[in-house]
């Protein structure tokens, strides 16, 4: 859900110019998930330190299901993600990603996971 950039600028005690420099960042190095310009007003994402964190915890979640044990889960997915289970591990443990293109890796691994693997939960 994205908000207004002033709305924002209240809801987490940030400035505006701050957030308008992060626009302008994002702009440089061609990424365009955080922010948008709906009207002629600059929006931000509701949850602009972290995009993929609802979608990850969700995921990760429902691939529990299936291997409830979080360390070999974190070593099925590393491997497929290249990173080491330690890192993956620290990474999903607050579902925050710095680099978005490893978000959305483990995203894909973790959804390959869940269609491939049964869950004993599923009723045939």
């Amino acid at each position: 859900m994205f908000i207004p950039i002033k709305q924002a600028s209240k809801l987490f005690d940030i400035k505006v110019k701050n957030l308008q420099n992060l626009y302008y960042i994002d702009v440089k190095n061609h990424r365009f998930d955080r922010f948008k310009k709906i009207d002629g007003v600059l929006h931000v994402e509701e949850n602009f330190k972290s995009l993929y964190a609802n979608e990850l915890e969700a995921l990760w979640f429902k691939a529990l299901e299936i291997e409830p044990c979080e360390k070999s889960l974190c070593s099925i997915i590393a491997k497929k993600v290249d990173k080491s289970t330690n890192t993956l591990y620290m990474y999903i443990r607050n579902f925050k990603f710095k680099n978005t293109n490893v978000a959305k890796e483990v995203i894909k691994a973790l959804k390959d996971y869940i269609q491939t693997h049964p869950s004993l939960f599923e009723v045939a």
